[in-house]
């Protein structure tokens, strides 16, 4: 456990390890709640200093006045370590020795407390002077106080009296407990067990309608056994002699075990769950849970704390007495003082089933905080609210309501309602039956391609810095500053938050111990940022402007890590391990050590001795070799290498600060593809592929269940209004880089081969030698003129003439076979390329054209011409028209505008919304930079809907998002995993790694892997991770001891449960993001969320678990509930 001690003098120790670990297992027999008790004593008997000196120690101990004057001064003594004041660390450390210790260890503080010249020997005169002054704690072996002292004397045999004789004598003859009443600042065992008993007297009759508490049984007898509440007498004893023979001494009681007192009392397990109010519906008397009276209650409370207090009522049903312990349960939401119903605040409260509207009034403002004085309790029907009647009884109220609580206020000595001075026409005052009626509710690259004339897409899209959508509103809490973002640095300041919130830590680096914790012999260069950080904390805490500029800071960190000058932007987890290093190496106990956080053992014997060689490390870190930072955050994994070949076995402890754990997010996302095939018809299928694949992995998938070859597959996405973006030229990329949730995927059929373009009427290469050359429909070389030809297409044979209708001229003539041809004879066409014009269906409204529908492709080859495109456009069209009837004539359906691709204004004359589409007999070429927006008029356009694949039905989208628990990522961090690694002994290239957590600190830090690398490529997983706020316990994945079940502090202190209480957040993706912090503070005695954003400081409006929070969790803050008292007491108490 912690073992943090200044630099300074402390407790006349040495800097030794062994020491350390020793005082500190000392320490920790105390409970929390038991540190907080001693230190309030404590404090309250300081002198104006702020000291304790002797003149407190009797106000501490005023039973200690009884004791003589010589036997007073060298209790201080030992208390005070010889100096002239007592240290709050000494001060537990001996009460610790008196109050929770064996008889043996209580028996040689006796013994010292009475040799008052130290030295370790009670001569005749303080052995005399303890026998007549505690005499009455003798065991009695005559009547006569004189003879009976002789007679103890006799027994000893030997003056001056050695330690180790005086332990064994007292043992059997001094009724220790009673001796040391005077030192009981918490009761001892023996006390607790006495008030108990006492108060059960005489009380253990139910009575109706009074209230008793519910305990655990597991709790209860775990402290009865604690105090030996069912006596006990040991067979070894000592009898008295004579007439005292009978007298069993008291002193002869069982010493009380280390650990066995009980750790606060803990009901939880009676409920249902850990939200719910709710008992288990099988708990029995006796074999669950016991019953006791608020008196007993309350001074079991006083002395362990805990809970929860599970209140019943004693009910009389047919003369019979029971306790009550399925009240009514109510839902009930607080009505602000504006008047509006807080539904975030909806809690349970409970109700006897016996008790009237009032008391769920009464019982409801205790839930939320408020003064009964002034309250009501309304219910909404519909649109109507109605009071309820104070007198009426709880059964007339229907559970499955929400009800709301009204507090009003006085002025002018008028009761004010919040909701009368918002309406004043909705509420009706009568008394509200409610069991029969319910009221309504209401319920988010490829040369294949290089022709398409589509926007290219240069870069992967990147999601713009965003901050949390949180229900929150700006708030001032004393004591919390913000910290201005000195430039992309929201990273440190989200560290910074956090560390300074940390228990422990925020009260060291606010105080003025820092310096006395730190070795002289550092340079003050390599204690910069333990400085730094303190005089920041000092300055955050004592802000008047609720925000701080953390300038010093930041340089001395960019001095000691250069990475972070600039404005870059980095990642927090690195920031917060390189700062936790800096600061353990600079508060190191010791400089002249080195600080080895590794331990290697090859082919450890057996477990016994990898235990006893992680303990060394452990004990050495707790000693002279840790620091602050290793008694807080410090925890051991053990990590095992084997291989698989040789069987060569390597183990490695290691000492961590903060612990990353994977989170086992299904790579695979599904994705939506529309295919739009050459015919016009579509149809949407669905696919799961691995976010880090290709695009072309991606388009072989789509070409298997489409039936269509992936060469001949173009894939693209489109945004409604936006232009078509080709992928499909980036098909050696990730799909994660191009490819979101919302894109719309579309892989459209595209023809690949000349001869297929042929295909749309417009002939480029030579007939094959068996095809007649001279049938209709056929292009032919036309001689025009001497020596000049042309192309041209047979339209007609009239005898042994030709109709030919020329390719590139708007004329057609008669030809004989002399002036005729087979085509390509003298004719040529150099370069010819298959364009794919994208097609955009538009129609213009109040004067702003709207997109309709998605977009087409039409492939055409460059030899067509724009006659030819407006035909087969126009052909294309026929499938999404309705040919609108207006009085007998066909409207103009639409009209073919020639768009640019990037701006989708004119691609002709640059000034209108698109020049019209030439009609003319000009060759084509090429269509590089434009495509055709299709505008239609209204009413005329209908888009054939995709038929559906089966694969849609068979993929459902949220199964890829489905929140992770947390204990799936401990479970992905302590897996077996293959690692590619050579083994030094055979070389085999393959080893098997298991990692297991050995030992936990009293803060651990947890970062959530949300950054994954894969193919060259980062992206961020943004799968909600389900994280528990309240006693999270760890302990199926510690493996370095045996867990046990117990409730004593020996067997709790093993277990690892923990309350979140500071969360990192990063909202974003990896190009740009933003860190804020969640911050749980406590502020009018309450517990509240508020959300740090850099300098501004905002107050949750609801409890943090929320989806929004578990997207964008990223590092994670947890205290140990049963913290080391040795860490409380060094470092919360104990500064130097």
């Amino acid at each position: 456990m912690g073992s943090c001690i200044g630099r300074k003098k402390v407790m006349g120790m040495s800097l030794n390890a062994k020491s350390f670990v020793v005082d500190n297992m000392l320490l920790d027999r105390f409970t929390e709640h038991q540190v907080r008790i001693l230190n309030a004593k404590f404090v309250e008997n300081q002198n104006s200093a702020s000291s304790l000196d002797k003149k407190g120690l009797l106000s501490l101990f005023p039973l200690l006045k009884n004791f003589p004057q010589q036997v007073i001064t060298k209790c201080f003594h030992i208390f005070s370590e010889g100096s002239s004041n007592i240290r709050f660390r000494t001060f537990c450390l001996i009460l610790a020795q008196l109050l929770l210790s064996t008889k043996e260890e209580q028996s040689s503080f006796v013994f010292a407390l009475f040799d008052c010249d130290s030295d370790n020997k009670l001569n005749d005169q303080e052995f005399d002077i303890f026998l007549r002054t505690q005499q009455c704690y003798l065991r009695k072996l005559s009547e006569n106080s004189n003879e009976n002292i002789l007679l103890h004397k006799e027994k000893v045999m030997k003056i001056p009296v050695e330690k180790d004789d005086f332990v064994n004598w007292s043992l059997r003859n001094i009724e220790l407990s009673d001796l040391l009443k005077p030192f009981e600042i918490i009761p001892t065992a023996l006390t607790e067990k006495q008030i108990i008993s006492m108060k059960m007297l005489n009380n253990e009759k139910l009575i109706p309608d009074e209230t008793v508490y519910l305990i655990s049984s597991e709790w209860w007898q775990v402290w009865k056994t604690y105090v030996h509440f069912e006596p006990e007498v040991e067979e070894d004893y000592e009898r008295s002699t004579d007439q005292f023979a009978e007298i069993l001494p008291q002193n002869r009681r069982r010493s009380i075990k280390l650990g066995d007192r009980p750790v606060e009392i803990e009901n939880k397990k009676l409920f249902e769950s850990s939200q719910n109010l709710i008992l288990k519906s099988s708990i029995k008397y006796c074999q669950d849970f016991i019953w006791v009276k608020k008196d007993i209650w309350d001074q079991l409370i006083s002395w362990y704390g805990g809970g929860p207090a599970i209140e019943r009522k004693v009910l009389n049903e047919n003369n019979k007495l029971s306790i009550e312990l399925y009240p009514s349960v109510f839902k009930i939401i607080l009505i602000d003082s504006n008047g509006n119903p807080m539904t975030e605040k909806r809690k349970m409260v409970l109700v006897s089933k016996t008790g009237k509207v009032k008391d769920l009034i009464n019982n409801s403002c205790k839930v939320h905080d408020k003064v009964s004085d002034y309250a009501r309790m309304l219910l909404k029907k519909e649109i109507e609210w109605e009071i309820l009647d104070n007198n009426n009884g709880i059964n007339t109220l229907d559970q499955n309501f929400d009800y709301y609580l009204e507090v009003g206020y006085i002025e002018k000595s008028v009761v004010i309602w919040p909701r009368d001075t918002q309406v004043k026409t909705d509420l009706k005052i009568n008394v509200v039956n409610t069991t029969n009626e319910k009221p309504k509710s209401s319920q988010p690259n490829t040369s294949r391609n290089n022709n398409i004339a589509i926007n290219p897409v240069s870069n992967p899209k990147q999601v713009a810095p965003e901050k949390p959508n949180l229900k929150c509103s700006s708030i001032i809490v004393p004591g919390h500053s913000g910290l201005v973002n000195l430039g992309n640095t929201c990273f440190l300041n989200s560290v910074l938050q956090s560390l300074l919130h940390t228990p422990m830590f925020e009260k060291f680096f606010t105080g003025d111990s820092v310096i006395s914790y730190i070795t002289p012999s550092k340079a003050k260069d390599k204690i910069i940022l333990s400085l730094e950080l303190n005089a920041l904390a000092k300055e955050m805490s004592a802000s008047k402007t609720s925000k701080v500029t953390p300038n010093k800071f930041h340089r001395s960190l960019i001095k000691k890590f250069s990475m972070f000058d600039g404005t870059e932007q980095h990642d927090c987890h690195e920031c917060l391990s390189l700062i936790l290093d800096s600061l353990h190496e600079e508060l190191s106990r010791v400089s002249e050590e080195n600080i080895v956080n590794s331990l290697v053992i090859e082919n450890p014997k057996d477990k016994q001795f990898e235990i006893e060689k992680a303990d060394e490390q452990w004990k050495a870190l707790q000693g002279s070799r840790g620091s602050l930072v290793s008694d807080v955050c410090g925890g051991q994994t053990r990590t095992k290498l084997t291989c698989e070949n040789c069987k060569n076995k390597k183990v490695l402890f290691e000492i961590f600060n903060n612990i990353s754990l994977p989170i086992p997010a299904n790579m695979q996302v599904p994705v939506t593809v529309t295919i739009v095939y050459l015919n016009g018809n579509s149809m949407q299928i669905a696919l799961a592929i691995n976010k880090f694949f290709k695009i072309s992995e991606l388009i072989a998938e789509v070409s298997k269940i489409a039936l269509i070859p992936k060469e001949k597959l173009f894939l693209a996405d489109y945004y409604h209004g936006s232009i078509l973006n080709n992928l499909s030229r980036f098909e050696n990329e990730p799909i994660l880089r191009f490819i979101r949730d919302n894109s719309n995927i579309f892989a459209y059929e595209i023809i690949m081969t000349i001869e297929e373009t042929e295909g749309f009427g417009k002939k480029l290469q030579k007939y094959p030698g068996n095809v007649d050359p001279y049938m209709v429909h056929n292009h032919v070389d036309v001689m025009t003129e001497k020596d000049v030809w042309k192309s041209g297409k047979i339209l007609e044979a009239q005898g042994e003439n030709f109709l030919v209708e020329l390719d590139y001229e708007d004329k057609r003539d008669l030809y004989t076979k002399d002036f005729i041809v087979p085509f390509r004879t003298y004719t040529t066409y150099d370069n010819p390329r298959i364009i794919h014009i994208v097609i955009y269906h538009q129609i213009v409204r109040n004067n702003k054209v709207e997109a309709l529908g998605f977009p087409r492709i039409i492939p055409i080859g460059s030899w067509y011409t724009y006659s030819d495109l407006h035909k087969l456009i126009s052909a294309a069209m026929n499938k999404f028209h309705i040919v609108p009837q207006v009085k007998g004539e066909i409207k103009e359906l639409f009209s073919l505008k020639v768009l640019d691709i990037y701006s989708l204004k004119c691609g002709i004359c640059k000034k209108c919304e698109g020049c019209l589409l030439p009609q003319d007999k000009s060759e084509l070429k090429t269509f590089e930079g434009l495509c055709i927006g299709v505008e239609w008029t209204e009413n005329t356009f209908k888009e054939k809907a995709s038929s559906i694949h089966q694969s849609v039905k068979e993929i459902n989208k949220d199964d890829y998002k489905k929140p992770i628990d947390i204990s799936q990522c401990f479970d992905a961090f302590i897996n077996k995993e293959k690692l590619d690694t050579k083994c030094e002994k055979c070389s085999h290239t393959e080893l098997l790694m298991k990692v297991n957590i050995w030992r936990v600190p009293d803060i651990l830090i947890l970062s959530l892997k949300r950054f994954a690398f894969q193919h060259g490529i980062l992206d961020k997983i943004d799968n909600n991770v389900i994280i528990p706020f309240y006693a999270f316990d760890i302990s199926k994945w510690v493996k370095g001891v045996e867990i046990s079940g117990g409730m004593t502090l020996s067997t709790t202190i093993l277990q690892n449960a923990y309350d979140l209480y500071a969360i990192i957040l990063h909202s974003g993706g990896t190009g740009a993001g933003h860190y804020t912090t969640l911050l749980k503070i406590l502020k009018d005695n309450h517990n509240m969320w508020i959300l740090v954003d850099d300098a501004n400081i905002y107050a949750m409006k609801e409890d943090p678990d929320t989806p929004e929070v578990t997207k964008n969790a990223y590092m994670l803050f947890y205290r140990r509930r049963k913290f080391s008292s040795s860490n409380v007491i060094n470092l919360t108490y104990n500064f130097a």
